[in-house]
């Protein structure tokens, strides 16, 4: 088995549990307040990689060995105001609230990600997607990301 297939077995099921945590509790943009502890206490028992806490978003990052630029990948966490309609075990628990635009699985996602660096310099952030629009020019303009030169993700 190769070192890919062993962290696949490893990190799937992990991402997939937390993505069903996520669909079972989403709260609305500007509301997340357990999704990301859970997120964070997912990365903090899972990753080595340092977790800042920046009031409604967070970053991690991985320190790679080298001065090569950094890459930054990012995914939103809120839900929406709609009812969630599907019969499963990680049906939402709040009333007129769900995660119908996915971003639950793209934050697991984002996750397993993190779970699996480890020769780049990699910074994830994760965050409420009405602050996307500022965090786009406040995360661009920080000082600490000044050497990232590649950000994957969607700013709406």
């Amino acid at each position: 088995m190769s070192d890919l297939e062993k962290t696949l077995q490893r990190v799937v099921p992990l991402a997939t549990q937390l993505r069903h945590e996520l669909h079972a509790h989403p709260e609305l943009s500007g509301q997340e307040v357990w999704t990301k502890q859970r997120l964070m206490d997912f990365l903090r028992t899972h990753s080595g990689l340092e977790l800042f806490d920046r009031g409604h978003y967070f970053y991690a990052l991985y320190r790679g060995k080298s001065d090569a630029p950094a890459i930054a990948f990012r995914a939103d966490f809120d839900a929406l105001p709609i009812e969630d309609e599907i019969d499963a075990p990680y049906r939402s628990q709040c009333a007129g609230v769900a995660h119908k635009c996915g971003h639950d699985g793209h934050s697991a996602t984002l996750c397993a990600l993190a779970l699996t660096v480890g020769r780049k310099r990699v910074w994830v952030c994760l965050m409420s997607s009405i602050l996307a629009s500022f965090m786009r020019i406040t995360i661009i303009r920080a000082s600490r990301l000044k050497r990232c030169r590649c950000w994957l993700g969607r700013f709406v």
